[in-house]
C-alpha cells in the first residue's frame, strides 16, 4: 500500500497559498451615529461580519471574480507574472485550447471578453461552461468555492481572505481580484440600502418646499393685491385712529351746539338794537371763502393726524393768513355797522357784537370740520368693509403657510438624517486593505511523505489484525 500510494503521487501536483487581510472597522472604527461612549452592540457586529463573509463567498461574486480571472488569462499571449507564471502559461493555453479561436479574434479589450464569456457560459455545450462549471484549479467554481477561506482574525476587525492555487501568479491575482470585487460589492450594497430612502425623502423635500413656495407666493400676491403690508399692525393703527376721529368729531358736535346755543342768546338780546341783518349780508360775502378756506385747513389737519400725505408748511401758513383777514374784514364790517345804531349802551353793545360775531365764527368753523369729518368717517368705514373680511383669507393663507413650513423642515430634518445615516454606512463600508497578498516564493509543504506513511501503517494493521484473527 506505501508503494501504490508512493506511486499514484509522484505526480501530484504543487500547492501555492497566499492571504490578504481587510479592516473592516466595525468594532473600533468611528461611527458618527454614535457617541465615543456608546456600547458596542456584539451580535450587531457578529451579524455583519457574518454578512461580510458570505458576501464574499457567494456565487454571484465567485463568478464574477472567475470571469475577471478568464477575461485577462484571455488577453495574454505570453506569461506575465502579475497574471500567471512562466510554468502555468502552458497548462494555460491547453485550458483555452477549446475555445474557438474565431470567437476570441475580434475582442481586444478586458470588458469585451467578459461580455462575451457571460454570454458563452449560458450555453451547456460550450467549452467556456464546461470550464466555467467545473473544479478546474483556475477558474473552476467549485474549486473557488472549496479553496477560497474567508474567516475573522480572533474578536478584531480583521478578515482573512485565503487561497490556494496550482500557480503561483494566479493565487496572488485571484486574492487581488477577490478583494476588489467584494469591496466594490459591499460598498454597493450598503448605498443601495440608504439610497431609497435618501431619494424618497429628496423628492418629499422637494415637493414640500415647492408648496412652501406656493403658499408663500399666494401670501404675496395677497398683500400685494389690497395693498397690506403688516395687516395687523394696519388694523391696530386703523381701529386708532378712528377713535381718534370718532372723539374729535364728538368734540366738534359739542363745539358746535355750544356755538349755536351762545349765537342764539346773543341774537336775541341784540335783534332790536343791532342792525343784524346787514351783518349777516356782510358775512354771506364772505361765509363761502371763509368755509372754503377753513374745510382745507381741517382736511391739513387731519392729514398731519394721520400721516396720510404730506403736507406743505407755506400752504397751511397761507391759509391761516387769509383766515384772520377774513375775520378782521368781518369784525371792521361789524364794526361800521355798529356805528351807525350807536345807542346810550354803546360800550356793551360792541362787546356784544364781538361775541356774536366769535360765535358766529366758531359755528361756521365747527360745520366746516365736522364735514369734513363726516368724509373721513365714511373712508373709514369703506376701510373698514375692505379689511374686514381680508382677516379670514389671510388666516387662512398663514395658516396653510404654517402647514407647509412645519413638513418642509420635518421633511428636511428627516433628508438630513437619511443622508448622516447613509455617510455612516459609507464610513462603515470604508474596507481597508492592510496586508496585501503576496507572491507565494515556495509551494506549501507536500503531504506525499505523511500519505506514504499512513498508507504503510494501515497496511500493516491490516495484515496484522489478520494474522491475528486466523
Amino acid at each position: 500500500m506505501a508503494s501504490l500510494v508512493f506511486y499514484l503521487t509522484k505526480d501530484g501536483k504543487k500547492s501555492y497559498s497566499s492571504f490578504t487581510i481587510l479592516n473592516t472597522g466595525l468594532v473600533s472604527g468611528y461611527s458618527i451615529e454614535k457617541s465615543s461612549n456608546s456600547r458596542v452592540d456584539y451580535a450587531y457586529v457578529s451579524s455583519e461580519f457574518d454578512n461580510l463573509i458570505n458576501l464574499a463567498k457567494s456565487v454571484e461574486t465567485l463568478e464574477e471574480l472567475s470571469l475577471n480571472l478568464m477575461a485577462e488569462c484571455l488577453l495574454l499571449s505570453t506569461p506575465d507574472n502579475k497574471v500567471i507564471s512562466a510554468e502555468g502559461f502552458p497548462a494555460l493555453m491547453e485550458k483555452f485550447a477549446t475555445i474557438p479561436e474565431a470567437e476570441l479574434g475580434p475582442l481586444t479589450d478586458k470588458a469585451s471578453i467578459i461580455k462575451y464569456l457571460t454570454e458563452a457560459k449560458k450555453d451547456l455545450t460550450h467549452p467556456v461552461y464546461e470550464l466555467f462549471y467545473s473544479d478546474d484549479d483556475y477558474f473552476g467554481i467549485d474549486h473557488l468555492t472549496a479553496t477560497v477561506t474567508i474567516a475573522r482574525e480572533g474578536k478584531s476587525d480583521m478578515l482573512k481572505f485565503s487561497y490556494q492555487s496550482s500557480d503561483p501568479a494566479i493565487c496572488k491575482r485571484t486574492l487581488e481580484l477577490l478583494t476588489e470585487i467584494f469591496i466594490a460589492k459591499q460598498k454597493g450594497l450598503k448605498e443601495g440600502q440608504s439610497a431609497n430612502v435618501v431619494e424618497f425623502f429628496e423628492i418629499a423635500t422637494q415637493k414640500s418646499a415647492d408648496k412652501l413656495r406656493d403658499e408663500e407666493l399666494k401670501m404675496k400676491a395677497f398683500r400685494e393685491d389690497y395693498k397690506i403690508i403688516n395687516y395687523y399692525e394696519q388694523t391696530r393703527f386703523i381701529a386708532g385712529k378712528r377713535e381718534d376721529l370718532f372723539e374729535k368729531y364728538n368734540g366738534e358736535m359739542m363745539k358746535k351746539a355750544a356755538s349755536k346755543a351762545s349765537l342764539q342768546r346773543l341774537e336775541e338780546k341784540l335783534e332790536e338794537r343791532v342792525n343784524l341783518s346787514g351783518i349777516h349780508k356782510e358775512l354771506a360775502d364772505k361765509r363761502n371763502e371763509l368755509s372754503g378756506i377753513q374745510s382745507q385747513l381741517v382736511q391739513i389737519e387731519l392729514a398731519k393726524d394721520y400721516h396720510d400725505t404730506f403736507v406743505d408748511p407755506l400752504i397751511e401758513k397761507v391759509l391761516k393768513s387769509k383766515r384772520e383777514r377774513i375775520k378782521l374784514e368781518l369784525e371792521e364790517n361789524a364794526s361800521k355797522t355798529f356805528e351807525v345804531v350807536m345807542t346810550p349802551e354803546g360800550a356793551e353793545l360792541k362787546d356784544m357784537i364781538s361775541s356774536w360775531l366769535e360765535n358766529y365764527l366758531s359755528l361756521e368753523e365747527a360745520n366746516a370740520r365736522i364735514e369734513v369729518m363726516d368724509n373721513r368717517k365714511k373712508e373709514f368705514e369703506i376701510l373698514y368693509e375692505n379689511f374686514a373680511p381680508l382677516g379670514s383669507k389671510l388666516k387662512k393663507i398663514e395658516r396653510a403657510i404654517d402647514v407647509a413650513e412645519r413638513e418642509y423642515l420635518e421633511n428636511l430634518h428627516s433628508l438630513n438624517q437619511a443622508r448622516l445615516h447613509q455617510h455612516n454606512l459609507m464610513m462603515s463600508t470604508n474596507l481597508v486593505v492592510v496586508d496585501r497578498p503576496l507572491f507565494p516564493p515556495k509551494p506549501a509543504k507536500s503531504q506525499r511523505m505523511m500519505l506514504v506513511i499512513v498508507s504503510f501503517m494501515a497496511g500493516f494493521i491490516l495484515v496484522f489484525g489478520a494474522a491475528v484473527a486466523m
